[in-house]
This record gives C-alpha cells, sequence and structure tokens, in this order.
C-alpha cells in the first residue's frame, strides 16, 4: 500500500514495512520515518492535511495519528477492534476516521477524531 502526497511543493511517497512507516521523497531520494509502532503495521490513510492514521497488529488493534510533517504522534487510540485493522480511511473534513477488520465477521467503526 503506497500512498502518494504533495506537501509544500515536494512529492512523496508514504508506505509501512513491518513495524515503521517510511516517508520517502522521490527527488531527492531522502526517507524520513515514523517510529510509534510497537507491533507490525497493517494499514494506512493520509487525510486533506498533514494527518496519518495508520493502525498495527496489535491484540487492541492500535490506531497512531500522527503529524506527516513533525512525525508527531497526535492521538493514540486503542480497543476499535478485535482483530487487525485492514482497512482506515479519513472522512467527514478529518473529523472522522473510518476502520475495518475482516475475518469470521467485518467489524466497521466509525471514530469521531474530536472526542
Amino acid at each position: 500500500h503506497i500512498i502518494p502526497v504533495r506537501i509544500n511543493g515536494a512529492t512523496k511517497f508514504i508506505y509501512f514495512y513491518q513495524k515503521i512507516v517510511v516517508i520517502f521523497y522521490y527527488k531527492l531520494n531522502i526517507q524520513e520515518f515514523y517510529f510509534g509502532h510497537k507491533r507490525p503495521v497493517t494499514a494506512i490513510a493520509l487525510s486533506t492535511s498533514s494527518l496519518v492514521a495508520s493502525a498495527d497488529f496489535s491484540d487492541s488493534a492500535l490506531i497512531m495519528v500522527w503529524d506527516l510533517v513533525t512525525k508527531q504522534t497526535v492521538k493514540v487510540i486503542k480497543k476499535l477492534h478485535f482483530r487487525p485493522i485492514e482497512m482506515i480511511r479519513f472522512f467527514g473534513g478529518n473529523r472522522y476516521l473510518f476502520t475495518a477488520s475482516f475475518g469470521q465477521g467485518t467489524h466497521v467503526v466509525i471514530y469521531d477524531l474530536k472526542r
């Protein structure tokens, strides 16, 4: 899963590998990293601003919301799912996160980031 993004005139590609989210600056051939996860990342989403949401394979289906520019964690969301999150998306002007986990039953959650 690779997300292309253009911020401050620079083209970046965001993807994950194991516990790390990688921000790759295409023209500069430089990488930056987000190290907020302790378990392998399973899904990632980019807001229309500079927020990123990344979910990992922990028992509590941990979601980290962080700033793409500063790499600082803004919010930690736990226990929305009992299985790994496989899909995550921002919507509603970046106010909400849509998350889904699959398996023996699909579990969908809409989370209000303002709460």
